[in-house]
């Protein structure tokens, strides 16, 4: 497939800047999910999507043993072809899992947990769901460093979407809100923590571009009020959380309402 040519070769540095609102050669190219099709007819072969290869998180959640991120290799040809700046790999959803009768774990989606007594019955994201995301990250940096200036970086942490859309559901999650807040505090507080040690596992590794991404609100306001929503969590977790994320300062963004705040 032929794309019209493009000024100067992909660098991260081009996007860096641009967060940074420093002066650039041409306006910096981050897309987060080109589909399958898209890709493979500007490949020329089947290479999955842009968040990975085998499935579409974008979607939902998926299984981790069936599913991994795009191939870098694939992902840095693309990047090449449309003039990307950066490789992401994804970590979206909050990895709940339960135990299956034949003794093997399933990632929640079924939006089954209603109370307290549910959500401690399911298996909490754990050291070894980080493990395998810095896998891929040691792979990403490893194929991008191969003459390239192309940057990694990573979309994570959608921590009320996975409990609003896959956890317990959108009524259920937003009647609870009012009705039995410790419940909601509780998951807020499990799903932080991991994310907490998540971004310091990352930022430790070293990487370009820490993107946290979770849709909180409509183009018109917040899902949960601001003056609600500021009743939730520890303020500490919170802060911790924050200051983590913004640890790897070269860019920092929220996605909010399909729209990108820097």
């Amino acid at each position: 497939m032929e794309l019209e040519s493009y000024i100067g070769k992909p660098d991260r540095k081009r996007l860096i800047a641009a967060f940074k609102r420093e002066p650039v050669d041409r306006v910096p190219n981050l897309e987060v999910l080109i589909e399958d099709k898209h890709v493979e007819r500007m490949l020329g072969r089947y290479a999955g999507n842009t968040l990975a290869y085998g499935g579409d998180p974008a979607k939902g959640v998926v299984d981790p043993d069936k599913v991994r991120p795009m191939f870098p290799k694939d992902y840095i040809e693309l990047c090449e072809i449309i003039g990307q700046d950066m490789i992401l790999f994804e970590q979206i959803w909050t990895p709940f899992k339960r135990m299956k009768p034949d003794g093997s774990k399933v990632l929640v989606s079924d939006r089954s947990v209603k109370n307290k007594k549910d959500f401690r019955s399911l298996i909490p994201p754990s050291e070894e769901d980080i493990k395998r995301n810095l896998v891929y990250l040691d792979e990403y940096k490893g194929e991008a460093a191969k003459g390239t200036n192309i940057g990694v970086g990573i979309l994570f942490g959608a921590l009320l979407t996975t409990l609003y859309e896959f956890v317990v559901g959108m009524n259920d999650f937003m009647i609870n809100v009012y009705e039995d807040r410790d419940f909601i505090e509780e998951m807020f507080e499990v799903s932080t923590e991991y994310w907490i040690k998540f971004v310091k596992a990352i930022v430790t590794e070293g990487l370009d571009f820490l993107w946290p991404g979770d849709d909180i609100a409509f183009k018109t306001g917040l899902f949960i009020p601001p003056k609600l929503s500021r009743k939730f969590g520890k303020r500490d977790t919170v802060v911790s959380l924050s200051q983590q994320q913004m640890l790897i300062s070269q860019s920092f963004s929220i996605q909010m309402a399909g729209s990108t705040i820097w």
